[in-house]
């Protein structure tokens, strides 16, 4: 008899192995204040996660301003302070202060340029400086000197949380 593997029969010793590493599964979490999606979810240093804007389909075409932490201990939703700017498919980057960085996305089919500051000690959003260029479905990543930089659209960006200087422009090697 000939043995005839399937593409799909290699990996189940891999899904066998995997699943005696993985935590067994935990029960449900509560239910997010307002069901959102295209939103960033950010860990923060507590431990807490930071769940921010968004596509909100409880009102058609509606871009969330609103906020929330969930707190895994509690497996609770919480609202927390307010966007100043509605977006979705923006990026976020936790700081190493423990602030979060909200930047670009869309409001609307129109690209947002604000670049907002979220810190947990006070629950607030505050309005941090303005892109150069509109960006969404970006990423964002910290520097080690603190910086991050947005990419995802040409030409990526590079924001100082701790100033509010001029974004600088970063453009690939081809441009300049």
């Amino acid at each position: 008899m000939q043995l005839t593997l399937k593409p799909f029969n290699l990996f189940l010793p891999i899904l066998a192995c995997a699943a005696r590493l993985l935590p067994a599964a935990e029960a449900p979490t509560g239910t997010m204040t307002i069901p959102r999606t295209h939103h960033t979810a950010t860990l923060l240093n507590d431990g807490r996660v930071l769940i921010a804007g968004g596509d909100c389909p409880h009102a058609p075409q509606s871009k969330c301003d609103t906020a929330e932490i969930y707190d895994p201990s509690t497996k609770q939703f919480t609202k927390t302070g307010s966007l100043g700017q509605g977006r979705a498919r923006h990026a976020a980057t936790l700081l190493p202060d423990g602030r979060v960085l909200i930047a670009g996305g869309h409001y609307f089919g129109q690209g947002v340029l604000s670049v907002e500051i979220y810190d947990p000690r006070t629950g607030q959003f505050r309005f941090h400086q303005s892109l150069e260029f509109a960006r969404e479905i970006g990423t964002a990543a910290l520097l080690d000197d603190g910086r991050v930089i947005l990419g995802g659209q040409d030409p990526a960006e590079i924001i100082n949380p701790a100033s509010r200087q001029p974004i600088v422009p970063v453009f690939p090697p081809d441009v300049m």
